[in-house]
């Protein structure tokens, strides 16, 4: 699996990034958002004076140094990788801060919530769909 990210950077640099091998894989992004993979050498032109000479899987690219451009990098995920993880609970209490003790206590078995534990919610009002972020380590257990 990869994760694409897109960077608007001066022509001069994609040289410098596509030498690092840390990097990903590179590619073109054209005007409509299309992707044209970087396949060869990054090199002064030797037909346009000035320009840089980019190939790529649909033919060379000439660029100006200066030209603003945008390249699109696929980074494979490591070993281990972060990933945010959500589910919908229904749960209901006087506050959202109840709420999310209920799920806490209900669902998960646990009563007491400290900084190392994975304890944060976010608790939407059913009727006026206003949303609030309850982190329960940051409440004594006998206060929600």
């Amino acid at each position: 699996m990869t994760r694409l990210t897109q960077h608007t950077i001066p022509a001069s640099e994609l040289a410098d990034m596509m030498a690092d091998p840390a990097r990903g894989i590179f590619s073109l992004v054209g005007g409509n958002g299309g992707l044209s993979l970087i396949t060869g050498d990054i090199s002064s032109s030797s037909l346009l004076f000035g320009a840089l000479s980019v190939e790529t899987e649909h033919g060379t690219i000439y660029v100006a140094p200066d030209e603003m451009i945008v390249v699109s990098e696929a980074v494979p995920y490591g070993s281990e990788h972060e990933w945010l993880v959500s589910w919908d609970i229904d749960s209901y209490g006087a506050t959202p801060e109840a709420a999310a003790m209920r799920v806490w206590r209900e669902t998960f078995g646990r009563t007491i919530a400290s900084d190392d534990d994975a304890c944060v919610f976010t608790v939407t009002d059913s009727e006026t769909k206003t949303v609030h972020r309850i982190d329960l380590s940051e409440y004594a257990p006998d206060t929600v």
